[in-house]
């Protein structure tokens, strides 16, 4: 049952609701068979990244709605300047949505989608390399979420980040200049064009 349509200060469509449409004589069944899942249910879908050019009304938008969080990377960027990402989440999820890379033609960088088992992230990866989808970050782990993961393209040309085994939100607040490894930036025009 949708109660409420709406959109964020960045024009992105948000949509509240209780009591989803299950279906449950419909089970879904991925493209390929699976060592695990996909980590859902309580953690929600998984984070997504957004285009906000308002990022203080963008925090006053999700903390309305309940969710938490702030600045969590100091990035130094080429241009000496330092992007300060916000991420902000509404369970445990280590974020739920985030923005504040700066300026972008999609409205959406990625969407992240989280694997219950490594092996499903491992053949996820070969895939996407085998098929040569274009790979803007090369396989990694972001510091704050501690997650193992990778971003493609999707052919609507944002950002798939595909991972396994993120942590849980701290109780405090970190801050962070890099990831622990990896993720260093391949396909360009995607918004993630800078080393991590």
């Amino acid at each position: 049952l949708s109660v409420l349509k709406m959109v964020d200060p960045g024009g992105n469509p948000v949509e509240i609701f209780y009591g989803p449409q299950v279906d449950s004589y419909k089970p879904f069944h991925p493209g390929r068979p699976m060592f695990g899942r996909f980590l859902t249910g309580d953690q929600g879908l998984g984070h997504c990244i957004l285009r906000e050019d308002d990022c203080a009304a963008a925090i006053r938008f999700y903390e309305t709605l309940g969710l938490v969080g702030s600045t969590e990377y100091k990035i130094c960027l080429p241009n000496g300047a330092v992007a300060m990402p916000t991420f902000m989440h509404v369970n445990d999820r280590q974020h739920s949505v985030a923005f504040g890379l700066g300026p972008s033609e999609k409205r959406v960088n990625h969407l992240m989608i989280e694997y219950t088992d490594i092996k499903d992230l491992g053949i996820a990866h070969d895939r996407v390399r085998s098929e040569k989808i274009p790979v803007a970050m090369q396989l990694g782990m972001h510091a704050n979420d501690e997650a193992l993961t990778f971003y493609c393209s999707n052919p609507s040309g944002w950002l798939c980040e595909l991972g396994w085994g993120s942590r849980k939100a701290p109780a405090q607040q970190e801050y962070h200049t890099r990831d622990v490894f990896g993720h260093a930036p391949e396909a360009g025009g995607f918004g993630l064009d800078i080393d991590m």
